[in-house]
Order: C-alpha cells, then sequence, then structure tokens
C-alpha cells in the first residue's frame, strides 16, 4: 500500500521562523507577526486535519501511523492556543490606572505556557487576608485592581498633599501576594510581595500544574 507524503505547504518552515522572530521585536512589530503567525498557524491546522482524513481512509482510524499524526495536531494545538494568547495580550492597550489605585494583571498558564481558563487568582496581605480576586478568562488572564499607598506630593506654594485617600480613610496594604485557587484547592501559592503603588499596574505570569 503506498505511504502519502505528509507537506507543511511551500515554505512552512521558512515562514514559521520568520514568525517567532518577530516574537522579540517591538510591540507593534511583535503585534502584527503575531497576527500573520496566527493566521499562519490555522492555515496548518486545516492542513493537518486534511492530511489525518487520509491517513484514516489510507490506513484506518486505530493505525499507527493516524496515532503518529495525532500527537503532531495536538503540539500544534497547544501552539495555536499559545500564539492567540499572546496575540491577545500584545493587542491589549496599557492599562489605565486611577491616581488611588493599582493594578496586578497576568496570565495563568500550564507547563506548556497555555493559559489556564477558570480559576480564581487572590490577591492577600501578608497575613492571609484576601483583598482582591479574579477568575481567569478563557486564555487565563486575570485582572485585580486594589487600593494603593497614597502618593504624597508638594504642590507649589502650598504644603504637601495626599493623593488617592482622605485622613480617615482606612490606609489600604503596602504589599500582597498571590495564590490561585481551583475549585477548593490551592493550586499557587506565591512567596513575592507585590508593592501597591498609585497608578501603577504589575504584570505576572502564574505556572500552575494542571494534573
Amino acid at each position: 500500500m503506498p505511504r502519502l507524503k505528509q507537506v507543511s505547504g511551500p515554505d512552512q518552515q521558512t515562514l514559521e521562523r520568520h514568525g517567532l522572530a518577530a516574537l522579540t521585536a517591538t510591540d507593534v512589530v511583535r503585534s502584527a507577526g503575531l497576527d500573520h503567525f496566527e493566521r499562519l498557524e490555522i492555515a496548518k491546522a486545516g492542513s493537518l486535519a486534511r492530511q489525518r482524513t487520509r491517513l484514516v481512509a489510507a490506513h484506518g482510524e486505530r493505525s499507527d501511523e493516524v496515532k503518529r499524526h495525532d500527537a503532531i495536531i495536538a503540539a500544534h494545538s497547544a501552539l495555536l492556543a499559545a500564539t492567540r494568547a499572546e496575540a491577545q495580550r500584545a493587542r491589549t492597550p496599557p492599562l489605565a490606572v486611577a491616581a488611588d489605585k493599582a493594578v496586578i494583571h497576568g496570565r495563568v498558564v500550564d507547563a506548556s505556557r497555555i493559559g489556564v481558563a477558570g480559576v480564581v487568582v487572590v490577591a492577600a496581605t501578608e497575613r492571609d487576608q484576601p483583598v482582591g480576586r479574579d477568575d481567569t478568562d478563557a486564555n487565563g488572564y486575570f485582572r485585580i485592581e486594589l487600593p494603593a499607598s497614597p502618593t504624597r506630593v508638594v504642590a507649589p506654594g502650598s504644603e504637601t498633599v495626599t493623593l488617592g485617600r482622605t485622613p480617615a480613610a482606612q490606609p489600604p496594604p503596602a504589599g500582597v501576594r498571590l495564590s490561585v485557587m481551583r475549585g477548593r484547592e490551592e493550586a499557587y501559592r506565591g512567596d513575592e510581595t507585590i508593592a501597591l503603588e498609585a497608578r501603577t499596574a504589575e504584570y505576572r505570569e502564574i505556572e500552575i500544574r494542571t494534573t
């Protein structure tokens, strides 16, 4: 029985190398490169699906050839998911943060750098008092807005002015630590204390085990 020749399209490897190289370029070029790479990988996914149909017809659903091809498809699907998540991040405009707030945002990923959806990221004080939380979206992204330490400025011709809270307000925590909950299970607990400074946005990528 003749064996099917598997092809990935003209200059496929060259195009992929160009797409990957763009990931380290400037934001604008990186975003354009990611968009191009995503379209390329979607086209490749269609090609792999058609190749699988031909392999099943030639060798059967349970053949070794189909099993090997399914492994290729699984690896490609993971790459496509990661590319989509990175493209979304590159297209996200800079965060606007209020004068009395700080933002902690980022992404929860697995060992393959694929975003983990539907887990809860919790920000807590060093005494484990929760002060903010957010559920991750379909690509594993989260965003937690927290009260920040007030900013003190000297107004021309006047005394020092405190921005961000009234004198009677409860002072916000100086910093928080992040943890990740999957249902009632704690999937991650961070050791780093993230300072809450007014008008700042801190990005963190958190890797958890999914098995």
